[in-house]
């Protein structure tokens, strides 16, 4: 959803989703995953559809590997990175590595949706619990 804010900078702070994805302020409301768009407009009259641009026939992700790119290039330069997803990486930071990080992130590429993990092995463990709640300024430090 971020991705699609970064490009309508209207969407901000807005409950929005896109397709099967929303964020924060729309799950605020009950949208969740998988609802249809009428459903989730009676949990949230308000709510925003931002349409996933497509190329013969299928959705096109090509803005949102690029957005990807962008994170993974800011991330790289603090540490090697192990890239999980199109939106997850794995790196180990410290103190005011990660604080620097962050603010990279967030004025480079309008994105802070960020996990930061003290230790690999132990983000693996815990990622799907830390996924489903609300990160302090979007990131979230294990």
């Amino acid at each position: 959803m971020q991705v699609e804010q970064r490009f309508d900078p209207q969407l901000r702070g807005r409950p929005c989703a896109v397709v099967q994805y929303n964020n924060y302020e729309a799950r605020s409301f009950g949208v969740a995953r998988g609802m249809w768009a009428s459903e989730a407009r009676a949990l949230c009259p308000e709510l925003l559809l931002a349409r996933v641009p497509e190329a013969r026939g299928k959705a096109d992700l090509s803005r949102y590997r690029e957005a990807s790119a962008e994170v993974m290039e800011v991330l790289s330069r603090f540490a090697a990175i192990e890239r999980a997803s199109i939106d997850e990486a794995y790196l180990d930071l410290t103190g005011s590595a990660r604080d620097r990080l962050r603010e990279l992130t967030s004025s480079e590429t309008r994105i802070t949706i960020i996990g930061h993990l003290q230790n690999e092995y132990e983000e693996k463990m815990k990622r799907k619990r830390s996924n489903s709640s609300r990160k302090e300024r979007g990131h979230v430090s294990l």
